[in-house]
């Protein structure tokens, strides 16, 4: 059989008769090339022909071959038709198959293959066109494949010219914004892979989204709550009825284990439904007046245009969590994607057009943090900006929105605690700290990343701490047993590797992560270390990785000073059985949401969320409270 490639198409020739046509015009065309190369050149980088007998095996090359990966579009019949030695190992991925399957039968298919040959990917590399031809005779079983070398190849181009480009979501329609530099997201667990191309964005991207916002706004205000509570419902279908295709999505674009995935899209439906509720509940109270024969109430109303930025880690939920009351409350929204899970965006762009949301109600930008976040402040519509991400960026922001007086709202981050008393379910409290300090690799913001042991057990509880660790699996994200996967890049690995080598600590348990996982993905260890000073850089310092430090404490008030001794205050969990000393704790942890038995990450999608000192601004997220953020009170007086 002869297969000839050329960019993206592959013909049978023994199977189309106008590929013939196609093929031997590829043939003449390159064997003329060849022809003009001498054999000097032809030998060394430019073209090369390699010819072995099969029957034993694929053979090795004395020297190093510049070509990486041999590989070509085939059905399943073409595959079967492969001899088992060149079938041996090979993988196969599916794509969308057309012009064969549609010549063969009359009909498109869905079914598309790439197909990389056993072991010759090491062998052969950066092929442009390839020949591939067997034959069989005397006993012997021959492949030829003759390929040309392009003069420059750049793995990296390559790699993004492959992936899909994502636009901003402006006004009902994604648009192409008027910056020509772009940006990429890649699969933290196969960083070979680009997930997506997007450009950077541009101050004339900002302000058509702000004019979209704008013009969008009259309208959905007034709307009754009734009538935006039927549009959130309906959003909230299509995300549910989309739930396995997002979640695959997101493991492949921010790792995040495909279990945890489904669970965001699932806490996305709701969240939308309970903000549809919100919608029709009464906003406001009736107050009494001083004068007679008057009447004094209080309404809510909403804001103007609010901006969201919003980070990588949930790149669903929390862009809902925030869009759900600000709509809500009669608001429209722009919202600034985080660059690491863009593709996330574009999908959340495709669910808002699916629910026909009116054109502008919510508009979506992709692009530079520092580009658009400063564009967007620089408007003088916007009337609010909810923010999660880092503190320092945080802190930039708080700044810039104090000097324009408008609403702040900071979600930056924590340094969570779990204490565990000598009275506690070991097991139990065990179980729970390493999950909260090891899944989806401790990227949440409410992760477990100190513990506080009495010490009258801390021997024992090491044990089945470590225990616990281990038994949660290392993996690749999309397989349905991982609980760690990989940290979101090469730069966040480098910084936890980096800030874990200056710690003065004892290591009490670092696990093992496969040689193949560490050669693709962007994987860092579970670790425990034991540290003796609060103070510590590793005890103060959020490393977003799957990083858990342990303090000893005697008593529940050396554990609670020691919990205490951060700038951050989000999370914090108590293990025991003692519930005046878990009364104590709740009154005296500085913390925004505090729990007793349980770990410290998640909150009920009802509940309101947010934390104290450097964490938050104060205002909280979720529940009927996130409403005060986006919206006003008007104080109204009747009288006769």
């Amino acid at each position: 059989m002869l297969l000839a490639a050329s960019g993206w198409q592959v013909w049978g020739l023994d199977v189309l008769p106008e590929a013939l046509e196609r093929a031997a015009d590829l043939d003449a065309r390159y064997r003329q090339l060849d022809s003009g190369l001498d054999p000097a050149h032809r030998r060394s980088d430019s073209v090369r022909w390699v010819e072995w007998d099969l029957s034993g095996g694929l053979p090795a090359f004395e020297e190093p071959v510049d070509l990486v990966c041999f590989a070509r579009f085939l059905d399943r019949n073409l595959l079967r038709s492969l001899p088992q030695s060149l079938r041996a190992g090979a993988s196969v991925v599916g794509e969308t198959f057309t012009t064969l399957h549609r010549e063969r039968h009359g009909k498109p298919s869905s079914d598309r293959y790439v197909l990389e040959l056993g072991e010759l990917p090491q062998l052969l590399e950066g092929m442009d066109v390839v020949e591939f031809e067997e034959t069989w005779g005397d006993g012997r079983h021959t492949a030829r494949i003759w390929a040309r070398k392009p003069a420059c190849r750049d793995r990296k181009k390559e790699m993004i010219a492959s992936a899909p480009f994502a636009r901003s979501f402006i006004g009902g329609t994604y648009v192409d914004s008027t910056s020509s530099s772009t940006l990429t997201s890649t699969n933290p667990a196969n960083s070979s892979v680009c997930v997506a191309e997007f450009a950077t964005g541009s101050r004339e991207d900002v302000g058509r989204a702000m004019d979209a916002a704008q013009s969008a706004y009259p309208s959905w205000s007034g709307l009754t709550g009734m009538a935006r509570s039927e549009f959130l419902n309906r959003w909230a279908e299509v995300i549910e009825a989309r739930t396995e295709e997002l979640a695959v999505a997101m493991t492949r674009e921010v790792g995040k284990p495909i279990v945890e995935s489904r669970g965001e899209v699932a806490r996305c439906a709701v969240i939308l439904r309970y903000y549809a509720g919100e919608a029709v509940r009464p906003q406001g109270q009736v107050i009494p007046c001083q004068m007679r024969d008057a009447l004094q109430y209080s309404i809510r109303g909403p804001l103007g245009v609010v901006v969201m930025i919003t980070p990588w880690n949930f790149p669903l939920a929390i862009p809902l969590w925030k869009l759900g009351p600000a709509l809500a409350m009669g608001n429209t929204a722009v919202l600034k994607c985080a660059e690491a899970s863009s593709w996330m965006g574009r999908l959340l762009a495709e669910t808002i057009l699916e629910a026909e949301l009116p054109e502008g109600v919510v508009n979506l930008l992709l692009g530079s943090g520092p580009i658009l976040g400063d564009a967007l402040l620089d408007d003088n519509r916007v009337r609010a900006l909810s923010f999660t991400g880092s503190a320092k960026v945080g802190r930039h922001l708080a700044a810039r929105c104090a000097e324009r007086g408008i609403k702040f709202q900071g979600e930056m981050g924590g340094k969570n605690v779990a204490i565990v008393l000598p009275d506690a379910d070991l097991d139990v409290a065990a179980k729970w700290v390493a999950s909260g300090a090891m899944r989806f690799a401790g990227q949440k913001c409410t992760a477990t990343s100190r513990v506080v042991v009495d010490s009258a057990i801390r021997t024992e509880f090491r044990e089945r701490l470590a225990a616990a660790v281990a038994a949660l699996p290392v993996g690749d994200p999309a397989e349905e047993a991982t609980a760690v996967g990989p940290v979101i890049s090469a730069e966040s690995k480098q910084r936890i590797d980096e800030a874990v080598s200056r710690a003065d600590s004892e290591v009490l348990y670092k696990g093992e992560v496969p040689q193949a996982l560490n050669e693709r993905g962007h994987y860092v260890s579970p670790q425990v270390h034991a540290v003796a000073d609060p103070k510590a850089e590793i005890c103060q310092t959020e490393l977003f990785g799957p990083i858990l430090v342990e303090l000893t404490a005697n008593g529940l008030d050396e554990a609670i000073e020691h919990a205490n001794q951060s700038k951050y205050g989000l999370s914090a969990s108590l293990f025991t059985r003692d519930l005046p000393a878990a009364l104590q704790y709740v009154s005296r942890i500085e913390a925004g949401m505090v729990r007793v038995n349980a770990d410290t990450t998640g909150v009920d999608p009802h509940a309101p969320f947010g934390g104290v000192k450097g964490s938050s601004t104060h205002s909280r997220e979720q529940g009927p409270v996130a409403a005060d953020f986006y919206s006003e009170v008007k104080t109204v007086q009747i009288s006769g």
